[in-house]
């Protein structure tokens, strides 16, 4: 969402448009990963790919059942998609009422339900109705999730802040005109040009939200490029999911939740990675060509 912000797409149509690249970028990356490298029986080896901590797994075994939920009390489908689906709803709602009655004649209730801020605790009071309806968890233990998702919540911030921080200096410093004669001299495609930004700052300091930020910072100093915001916005998104490895904390999140080892991790979480950018890079070219 702050990306496409810093370029003026509105919330929902970045979302909109994140659902149509998004859903076929998916969908093709796990056929290739399947087909392709799951497929080879020499890629995945378990004795160097998985690891076993009997320690670490008695840790998550412990604070899986501290927040567990009988079985007989679980959501349904459909209640345990709610709080993730309700802020989409409301701020596509904004989106598009305004595509159909005209942005200024959209109600200022209903720019308010669709505001980033409002839609997300809609979804957060969603999530807390659901976990203490029918007595499914006590509020001791809903106290607790949301401690542990505020702890979380803060490292989210703190990254996103930087990000735009240095993203700040480095178009004050000038960069954005420097890289402006440079796209020029070389030729190269603006969607192209965006996505090696996003992909070689992930590769060098780990963060995709800082990669996605810092160089869409850096191309809206760029000034008019000829090209659709959202296309830009999207191939922002599309190169700072790339070249991800050990120095993002996402890689180990995920190598240890999923009891992986470092080749294992390189094999999933980059190596998905990589496919998913190259693939949605891809889909935006095809999609440049109509809008």
């Amino acid at each position: 969402m702050t990306g496409g912000e810093l370029l003026g797409v509105p919330i929902g149509t970045t979302i909109l448009w994140g659902i149509i690249i998004g859903l076929p970028t998916f969908i093709l990356s796990m056929i290739v990963y399947n087909k392709v490298f799951l497929g080879n029986k020499k890629f995945w080896n378990p004795e160097t790919c998985e690891e076993h901590d009997p320690i670490a797994e008695a840790e998550a075994a412990k604070r899986a059942e501290e927040l567990s939920v009988s079985e007989d009390k679980l959501p349904s489908f459909f209640a345990a998609l709610l709080p993730i689906f309700l802020p989409i709803v409301l701020i596509l709602l904004t989106t598009v009422w305004g595509a159909i009655a005209g942005n200024d004649n959209v109600p200022d209730f209903i720019k308010m339900l669709g505001s980033k801020e409002i839609a997300m605790l809609c979804g957060v009071i969603a999530a807390m109705i659901v976990c203490l309806s029918k007595k499914r968890m006590t509020l001791a233990q809903v106290e607790k999730s949301i401690t542990v998702s505020v702890a979380s919540a803060g490292t989210v911030l703190l990254i996103t802040g930087a990000g735009g921080g240095f993203g700040s200096v480095l178009t004050a410093s000038g960069v954005g005109e420097v890289l402006s004669n440079v796209l020029a001299s070389a030729h190269i495609p603006v969607i192209i040009f965006v996505w090696l930004i996003g992909a070689l700052l992930r590769f060098a300091q780990g963060s995709g939200t800082v990669a996605m930020i810092t160089a869409i910072s850096l191309v809206s100093s760029m000034g008019t490029l000829g090209v659709s915001p959202i296309l830009v916005a999207l191939a922002a998104f599309s190169g700072s999911l790339g070249c991800a490895h050990v120095n993002d904390s996402g890689f180990w999140i995920t190598t240890k939740i999923g009891g992986l080892t470092t080749e294992g991790g390189l094999k999933t979480y980059t190596l998905m990675c990589f496919l998913v950018s190259i693939i949605s890079l891809a889909l935006i070219l095809v999609a440049s060509l109509f809008i």
